[in-house]
């Protein structure tokens, strides 16, 4: 017995990290649909040692340091080279190098029926096998075992391959290794390698390949788009995107893995001493960087990178030192897969491979089923279901389309009612508005409008008008299937009788759930109509009870099922009679849209019951009250002894249409009193006349369908449908020129709130000036007036010290002449000229 490593992760690359550490070897492949192989454990071998989660790097990373921002080159090996490579060269001479050291090169071949596995080579003859892309994930094996040997023994080791590979051998290594040196890819993603196999298998057969070879340069030069299927006979077909599945798929991430989605290793920096891959685009950069035969991306991530490349560079034809940001444009470090991917591998179950990837990117399915399949109601919502299931086992592809989203009564995204949405995300379709349902003419062949009152004349405005499909081309095949209109009669107006007789003639094919819509299709509208089962009666009992076993509510034989609709005290008497009288528990289930009110009025009912709630209500309990019609068919169908209430306000001929015509009239009573008189009806019932009648027309009505499925559309469109699509296509300019009004409008509202903002903070900045400037005036006012002050101060001072120091001259002037004039200094003065006189004298002698 297996079990996933990382079941419910979906994290499991199966790098062989953990395969290559288990010491029991109990870690295997196993098939995870959609993913690929995942590492699965043998539980008979498993110790329970832990190794594998241990070593496992999608858990926990073991990388050697890297370049955050490592040197990138734009590469070119010598031509003969690049011709058998699919970008540059670059992993050949790096091979050759290794090789010339007697180490081993390890890398992807074609293993058995054309699947890609790692191998460790020290030949050098091996390197064609080596060479070139494989668009697939390659299966590790034991290899990372090979690798630590060939270490071991001293030899050098060149591993390249997927970044998560990489990663894998260093955890497997426990970390770096002398000796070792490794090349991680450029990677877009790496498919699962089983659905290479089925394009090889239902595009050539077989066992009628010789070779097969990705990226062929002979006649197209460097591309990523052409791939040569080499023939057992001889012959050669060479395939490009136009013509070929797998390259269509692969560039368009059809094929991609959710763990690709999230991977851990493709942002920088990388897990390799180097990266290498196409170098996209880089004739943006310099046109001769593209010679188109082909140039490498380098990234040296390391010292060991580093030193293998400056080893090759010499053989080089060409090479360029980039800017490392080119690398965000050349390939995107996440990337997320085709929305289409889920159902793609749906669609290989019952398809084709190239069919399966056509309908998978083009959105075509075999059937739009237009209904009311959201409607919060339990009947309408089961029935859509069965039709549903009925068409799938019919090996029919199926998009479910509901109400646009401008009709009154809409409809939602999901069937609210299922505890799970029962319908894939990818078939199923809510169209903004009815000139969108157009578009169906481009996806579906045929186009059916299901069960239910969907014809009701009272009912079609608020459900959009989209039933009578005038939306859907003349050629296309338009179906109705057990279509009602609710009443025995006709309520619509003339205008309407005619615009529905017109429409109902563009059908290839209707049937009708009542008796009496054959006669209002055949009287009134001119159209044969066939009288057909509820989609109920023909589902597979398989799903139905599949359904009620995923059901919570405790319903057991001792129950007594109830599904009324519209719940009041006289149905609840009557029910409660019932009861006691079988000595059963009640289970009651209403309207959804009233579950909540009904069960704070009645004790009992069940609040916010899911679809298989409700489905197991009926499947469990041992006898069924009920005023719903398909509530009516679930009893019958569980072959539960039931009393059916009719429902006048709901429509009332579907019932007799169909009890009379099983000879179960007799269960059907017009009120809840009747049942106080009619012990009869507490009894159980024998179904062998009515499952006789059932298993008859179930088979007609199965007849009816795959015929009308089947029939060759031999109409042409009409000039209506032509118009209609001009129309359509107005409709969508003028959303799209509304959209641009809309946002153009939003701009105007915020970037009149930034002009409001801007002026406010501009008069904020004014009067905050102005009060700088009022302040700086008073401030300046007052530096003048103390400026005045103060010289007036000086001048004052200065003036009152002018005149002491005139004063003082005077006084001392006086002083100096009263000494000029005193007797002492006569005699002073004449004293002290006698010395000259003397002088004089002597001279003149």
């Amino acid at each position: 017995m297996k079990r996933v490593l990382l079941a419910g992760e979906n994290k499991c690359t199966f790098c062989g990290a953990c395969r290559n550490a288990c010491p029991t070897d109990a870690i295997l492949p196993v098939h995870v649909e959609g993913q690929g192989p995942a590492a699965g454990i043998d539980e008979e071998r498993c110790i329970n040692c832990g190794r594998c989660r241990a070593v496992c790097p999608q858990l926990k990373a073991r990388l050697p340091q890297r370049a955050a921002e490592p040197p990138c080159y734009a590469a070119m090996a010598q031509d003969d080279v690049r011709m058998q490579s699919s970008s540059g060269g670059i992993f050949a001479l790096a091979a050759q190098e290794i090789w010339r050291l007697g180490g081993g090169v390890c890398g992807a071949v074609y293993g058995e029926d054309f699947l890609a596995e790692h191998i460790l080579s020290t030949d050098p003859a091996d390197l064609p096998r080596l060479q070139r892309s494989k668009y697939m994930r390659s299966e590790m094996g034991l290899t990372f075992r090979d690798v630590r040997e060939c270490l071991e023994r001293g030899k050098p080791v060149l591993f390249v391959g997927c970044p998560c590979q990489v990663a894998g051998l260093y955890a497997f290594l426990g970390g770096d290794r002398q000796g070792l040196t490794t090349i991680d890819l450029l990677c877009h993603y790496a498919p699962d390698p089983q659905v290479f196999k089925r394009y090889l298998k239902d595009t050539f057969g077989e066992s009628a390949i010789l070779s097969y070879q990705f990226r062929d340069k002979k006649n197209t030069g460097w591309n990523c788009v052409t791939a040569v299927a080499m023939l057992k006979d001889g012959g050669e077909i060479k395939r490009d995107l136009s013509n070929d599945a797998y390259q269509q798929g692969y560039h368009a991430r059809l094929f991609m893995p959710q763990v690709c989605e999230e991977c851990l290793y493709s942002a920088l920096p990388r897990t390799g001493d180097m990266t290498i891959g196409d170098f996209w685009y880089v004739d943006r950069v310099d046109p001769e960087l593209d010679d188109q035969k082909g140039t490498s991306m380098v990234l040296v991530n390391s010292e060991k990178g580093a030193q293998l490349f400056e080893t090759i560079a010499p053989k080089l034809k060409t090479l360029r030192q980039l800017p490392t940001k080119l690398l965000e444009t050349n390939r995107p470090f996440h990337s997320q897969a085709h929305p289409a991917r889920e159902r793609f591998f749906n669609l290989l179950e019952t398809e084709k491979f190239d069919t399966a990837v056509q309908k998978a990117l083009q959105g075509r399915f075999d059937i739009g089923l237009v209904g009311i399949w959201s409607e919060r109601n339990y009947g309408s919502e089961l029935t859509y279901w069965a039709l549903y299931h009925v068409l799938q086992d019919m090996g029919k592809d199926v998009l479910m389309i509901e109400r646009p989203k401008t009709a009154a009564w809409g409809g939602e995204d999901a069937p609210p009612l299922f505890a799970h949405n029962p319908y894939p995300s990818y078939a199923t379709v809510r169209p903004e508005n009815k000139l969108q349902m157009r578009k169906l003419n481009g996806q579906c062949d045929t186009v059916m409008v299901g069960s239910d009152q969907i014809w009701h004349p009272e009912l079609d405005a608020p459900f959009g008008e989209i039933f009578y499909l005038d939306a859907i081309h003349t050629d296309k095949r338009k179906i109705a299937y057990a279509a009602s209109f609710g009443r025995e009669y006709w309520q619509g107006s003339p205008e309407q009788r005619r615009k529905v007789a017109y429409l109902l003639s563009r059908f290839s094919a209707v049937s009708v759930r009542e008796k009496s819509g054959q006669s209002l299709c055949a009287d009134l509208f001119g159209v044969q109509a066939e009288w057909v089962l509820d989609p109920l009666f023909l589902c597979d009992s398989k799903h139905i009870s599949a359904l009620a076993h995923q059901g919570k509510l405790d319903v057991d034989e001792g129950t007594l099922g109830a599904y009324l609709l519209d719940l009041d005290e006289k149905k609840v008497r009557a029910l409660s009679f019932a009861a006691e009288k079988m000595a059963l528990k009640p289970s009651i289930v209403t309207d959804a849209f009233k579950g909540e009110g009904a069960a704070r009025q009645h004790p009992g009912v069940h609040v916010g019951a899911r679809m298989e709630d409700w489905v197991q209500n009926f499947a469990q309990s041992r006898f069924v009250i009920t005023d719903s019609f398909h509530g009516t068919c679930m009893a019958i169908l569980f072959h539960k002894p039931f009393i059916a209430i009719v429902n006048q306000g709901r429509g009332a001929t579907r019932f007799y249409s169909l009890l009379e015509q099983l000879g179960l009239g007799a269960r059907l009573i017009e009120t809840p009193e009747e049942l106080y008189s009619r012990g009869d009806l507490l009894h159980d019932i024998d179904f062998t006349k009515a499952d006789q009648v059932l298993e008859e027309w179930r088979e007609r009505s199965l007849q009816w369908l795959k015929a009308a499925l089947e029939a060759p559309e031999e109409r042409l469109p009409q000039g209506v449908d032509l118009l209609g699509d001009e129309v359509a296509g107005l409709d969508a300019r003028l959303s799209e020129l509304w959209g641009h009004v809309q946002r153009h409008e939003e701009a105007v509202v915020y970037h009149g709130k930034a002009i409001q903002h801007f002026e406010g903070q501009i008069q904020g900045q004014e009067e905050r000036l102005a009060k700088l400037k009022q302040d700086h005036d008073a401030m300046q006012e007052r530096v003048t007036q103390d400026l005045a002050l103060r010289l007036e101060r000086l001048e004052g001072d200065i003036s009152g010290r002018f005149e002491a120091l005139e004063q003082y001259a005077r006084a001392l002037q006086e002083q100096l002449n009263a000494i000029r004039s005193s007797a002492p200094y006569r005699v002073a003065r004449a004293v002290c000229a006698l010395p000259n006189k003397i002088k004089r004298k002597l001279k003149r002698k």
